[in-house]
Formats: C-alpha cells, structure tokens, sequence
C-alpha cells in the first residue's frame, strides 16, 4: 500500500522497527507513471517496509532536511527517519524494487533523465 503523506507529517507517519520507501515526486508529466511504478513494488515489498509518496514543494524545510534537489528522489528511511539510502532520476520498477529490498545506498543509474 503507498501512502500519500504531506512532507511536513512524514515523520509522524514513520513504523517502529521498519523501513520506510519515500517517493518524492513533483506533479509533472511523469507523475501518474512515477506512482503506479512505486504502487508496484509497494505491493512488492508490502510485508517488508512502508511505501510513502509525498510532493516535496510542499515543504521548503522538508527539502532542505533531506536534501532534495530533484525528483523523482526515492529515500530509503528507518523506523526513526534517517536515511539510509537514496536514488536520485529516474529509474526503472526493478531496480528500485532492488533498492527498496536490498536497503543500502545504491549506484543505480537512472534509466532516463536526469533528476529535475
């Protein structure tokens, strides 16, 4: 299940003792297919983590707490909200599947674009 949450809330919303997949993605022309990929591996994953969605220009403080430059931006929290891992652009389902499970920071390079 992917949960919608507004940037400022997302540590409100944080599961004890599990992690967390944080899509930060900007309404663009992308933005339906961004979800629907990150629904994919939320169902994927959905006995493993958390999936959350927010738009992070919601919140200036929330982008400058996290460090986000562009989007899509996926980060991998723990339980207490710190990162511990990253992707930045686009990329394809499976690797970010990969990225979710494997709970490390990741070099994956993006399938398309650069983030924007």
């Amino acid at each position: 299940m992917l949960i919608d949450v507004h940037p400022d809330d997302v540590t409100a919303y944080l599961p004890r003792g599990k992690r967390v997949l944080l899509a930060c993605v900007h309404r663009d022309e992308d933005y339906d297919q961004h979800r629907c990929e990150v629904e994919s591996v939320a169902r994927a994953l959905a006995g493993t983590l958390a999936a959350f969605w927010t738009e992070p220009r919601l919140s200036p403080g929330f982008m400058q707490e996290y460090a986000i430059h562009g989007t899509p931006t996926y980060l991998l929290l723990d339980g207490q909200g710190r990162e511990i891992g990253r992707l930045e652009g686009r990329v394809d389902p499976e690797a970010l599947q990969c990225f979710a499970q494997e709970g490390e920071r990741s070099q994956v390079p993006p399938s398309s674009g650069d983030a924007a």
